[in-house]
């Protein structure tokens, strides 16, 4: 079993590499549609509880439900990607995600609702594991972490840009609107990456789909790779919460939704310029990056609690944002480098995974001590992130 840390290339069998640009814009703008998904229904709650004569807390397990399907598809996407290809699974994953999208438009009352969420979240998932391993792969040594830092910031910008587009069509068409363009938006994307993706080169001779699935638990007694998912599970949990927080007791932002959407608006440049600086921060091997911006994001949290107004919020968060830009890729390639070749799916599948329980976490953390005040609340997350940070050091130290 590989246990490298270092190293340009992971260790793989020999595949075809393709075009970085084609490649990069239509995985990206794929994520930024697929992952909207998870957080496009957050404006529209309230809408939804008064058409479905639910009540707003009950209207929220429509977010809850798809992120358990998000989570269980995503443990089944890549030992499937790692059997029967990369372009199959993304392709077949994303078909299935706008024909559930067409049938969460069409839901007629919220039990089936959360049916078809659960289905859209299952189908969702087979997506983003896929497609980083398909960069870690594919693309050339010298382009890929700008690749999977354009790609990983098109999963985090959903997060923005996905609720806000919703709100915007739900005023002209209320709240299926979302889920009626996303259908043929879907479709489109699925033809761009049927398209675009290299045919598949085909898995290991003789390896099936369950005895992948029942090899999966097997990547987490592998020391390094099990330091490197705890890290995992506390980057989006931080990072989450300490907006969350932000919104419900920051200062000048807790009694105000208005100041706190434009606070995170101001944070967006933030992607498109560590896109821009990849190409330098790919001179730092992997690890080393992965380990100095875990200790830039724990600095940054900290400061977020000193934090006294918007404009404070905006710098400390717009560091953090910058961080998590720098770690998700960092991770992507460490875990690559880490992980067996003939289980890359998995083991980015697992981190995905890992990753979305810490999103999971977030908002319930933020809950919890926000009663202690925001510059406690901030703390206790930046010592979240002090044990990524001491997890990840573990993980990439040679010996």
């Amino acid at each position: 079993m590989t246990s490298s840390v270092a190293g340009d290339d992971p260790p793989t069998t020999t595949v075809t590499r393709v075009p970085t640009l084609r490649t990069v814009i239509a995985l990206s703008l794929t994520a930024l549609i697929v992952v909207g998904q998870l957080y496009a229904p957050l404006p529209l709650l309230a809408d939804i509880s008064t058409d479905l004569s639910v009540t707003t807390d009950v209207a929220a397990w429509v977010s809850s439900l798809f992120g358990f399907g998000y989570a269980a598809g995503m443990l089944v996407a890549g030992p499937l990607s790692d059997t029967l290809g990369r372009r199959r699974v993304a392709v077949a994953g994303l078909l299935a995600a706008a024909v559930t999208s067409g049938i969460v438009a069409l839901a007629p009352t919220f039990t089936t609702l959360l049916i078809s969420r659960a289905l859209q979240g299952c189908a969702a998932a087979f997506f983003p594991p896929v497609a980083l391993a398909y960069l870690t792969e594919r693309i050339t040594t010298a382009h890929r972490t700008m690749s999977l830092t354009a790609t990983i910031s098109a999963f985090l910008m959903a997060a923005i840009v996905a609720p806000l587009a919703a709100a915007g069509l739900a005023e002209f068409g209320g709240w299926r609107t979302w889920f009626v363009v996303s259908m043929p938006a879907l479709l489109v994307l699925t033809a761009v990456n049927r398209l675009v993706l290299r045919p598949d080169t085909g898995g290991p001779a003789g390896v099936t789909v369950t005895a992948e699935l029942l090899r999966l638990p097997g990547l987490l007694r592998h020391t390094r790779l099990a330091a490197l998912y705890l890290t995992t599970l506390t980057v989006m949990w931080v990072y989450v919460g300490v907006t969350t927080l932000a919104q419900l007791v920051g200062p000048g932002t807790g009694d105000s939704s208005t100041a706190m959407q434009l606070v995170r608006l101001a944070t967006l440049p933030v992607f498109g310029i560590l896109v821009v600086l990849a190409p330098l921060l790919a001179r730092v091997p992997g690890p080393r990056r992965l380990v100095a911006a875990l200790a830039v994001a724990t600095a940054a949290v900290a400061a977020t609690g000193l934090a006294d107004g918007p404009v404070g919020l905006t710098v400390t968060l717009a560091v953090t944002t910058a961080a998590i830009n720098v770690i998700a890729p960092a991770m992507v390639e460490t875990i690559g480098h880490t992980s067996p070749a003939e289980q890359r799916g998995s083991a980015t599948a697992v981190y995905g995974f890992a990753l979305f329980i810490g999103a999971s976490l977030a908002a319930p953390t933020a809950a919890l001590v926000q009663s202690a005040g925001f510059t406690a609340g901030a703390l206790v997350l930046a010592g979240i992130t002090a044990v990524g940070l001491i997890s990840a050091t573990l993980a990439t130290k040679r010996g």
